[in-house]
């Protein structure tokens, strides 16, 4: 049975073990930035803004703007 979540605009793909799933979220590459909308089932918003904060902090990307 293929997992489905209501309301999740991901993709969900079935890997190539065809035991697990790899969740994938929504983000689209502008220019030099990416604008992410959507984040992969089960990935909180404060852990992945900690994360890029500290891909911010370690200087390995430009800037961080966040949009409410």
């Amino acid at each position: 049975m293929h997992p489905w979540y209501k309301g999740y605009n991901g993709s969900i793909e079935l890997d190539d073990s065809g035991v697990s799933y790899t969740v994938t979220g929504i983000y689209e590459v502008k220019d030099d930035e990416v604008e992410i909308t959507e984040l992969p089932i089960g990935k909180w918003t404060r852990d992945y803004k900690d994360f890029l904060a500290e891909m911010d902090k370690n200087n390995e990307i430009d800037n961080l703007r966040e949009y409410h």
